[in-house]
């Protein structure tokens, strides 16, 4: 199988009710794709549909050249972890193991090698006498993985397969998830509403919201090159600072002004903005607090261990700066701020498009 390729795909569900609108997206064989967004957006309605489990209203779903949307799940050689771990309680990890094999026809001799070579791949070798009830989050969540890998499919869908598991085991599992990948080269699809993970695994990330996809491209570029302010306020944790205002050219440079704070951008920043109403936006390790031409009102600060949030209010605008942990500024003190101009992002105030130079 070459990729995975969604063609003006769309879902409609009842007579209005649009779940996924003219979806263009193109899996190589090999990647981690991650589809990531707010409840509601899609992400599971179109994997479910790349699955088989649902039935496209518009638009193809091919697998290399092959147009599958009437091809049954049982044949579209994909494997599927659900959220909920699915699996057969009276069953032990062996038995769960073998059944897909048994489904499919193989010998007893080659179940029992694929279940020991797939056992030893996932490191549940100690389990395999157990039943579900015995296990931990984790290790149900092993046997999931381990019952869609041993049918060695060439497409994996994951719908938040980790959203059950606790923080901890949550990142322990996107680490072993990550090397789970890179041993076995499969092509990955993952849904989830966790951007940390996405972030973290994906070879791209597929940005969507309400049925629409929003921007396709790796974890560095849908950060720091958002395409839209969606975009950029749903990546990033504390979400971006976003200030309103419009935009004049001043010769070499274009001034930003807006009732909280007037910035001079470099001209390369901001050569599609002149004249418009804008939206700035800025990360909040972007916002330097200590130093720089405004003065704000320190509302809230929360320390998170290795470094401190820090909430500040400038002229009625709330804004958020990440700083070092060693930083001493408190709660309902007033301090300078400024900003680093080079690592502003401008969005088109009514649209919200990136007004990115180039």
């Amino acid at each position: 199988m070459a990729q995975v390729r969604l063609q003006q795909l769309r879902k409609v569900f009842g007579e209005n009710t649009v779940a996924v609108e003219n979806l263009d997206l193109v899996i190589q064989e090999g990647e981690f794709l991650t589809l990531l967004g707010p409840s509601g957006c899609g992400k599971t309605t179109t994997l479910r549909m790349v699955a088989g489990l649902e039935s496209p209203s518009a638009g193809g779903i091919f697998f290399g050249d092959r147009l599958v949307n009437d091809v049954p799940p049982a044949k579209r050689d994909v494997a599927m972890v659900f959220q909920s771990y699915a699996l057969y309680p009276h069953m032990t990890v062996s038995g769960n193991l073998e059944y897909p094999l048994k489904k499919r026809g193989f010998a007893a001799s080659e179940r029992q090698g694929m279940i020991k070579r797939t056992a030893e791949l996932l490191q549940i070798t100690p389990l395999l006498e157990r039943k579900p009830r015995q296990l931990s989050g984790g290790q149900q969540q092993r046997v999931a993985l381990g019952r869609a890998i041993i049918r060695n499919p060439e497409v994996f869908l994951l719908d938040e397969p980790l959203s059950n598991l606790d923080a901890k085991l949550r990142a322990y599992m996107r680490a072993e998830l990550i090397q789970l990948h890179r041993r076995i080269g499969k092509t990955m699809i993952y849904v989830t509403h966790d951007q940390l993970e996405a972030m973290t695994m994906s070879t791209r990330i597929a940005i969507m919201n309400e049925g629409k996809l929003q921007q396709l491209d790796t974890p560095d570029a849908v950060y720091n090159r958002p395409h839209n302010q969606f975009v950029a306020s749903f990546i990033g944790t504390p979400s971006m600072n976003f200030i309103k205002g419009s935009i004049a050219d001043q010769g070499s440079m274009v001034r930003f002004t807006s009732p909280v704070a007037t910035v001079d951008l470099p001209r390369d920043k901001a050569a599609k903005a002149n004249g418009r109403s804008v939206v700035v936006g800025v990360r909040p390790e972007d916002v330097t607090i200590g130093s720089g031409a405004f003065k704000g009102e320190v509302t809230v600060v929360e320390p998170t261990g290795y470094e401190t949030m820090v909430f500040v209010n400038l002229g009625g605008q709330d804004l958020v700066a990440r700083v070092p942990a060693d930083n001493p500024v408190k709660a309902q003190s007033t301090v300078s701020l400024g900003f680093r101009t080079d690592r502003m992002h401008l969005f088109d105030g009514e649209t919200g498009a990136s007004l990115r130079a180039g």
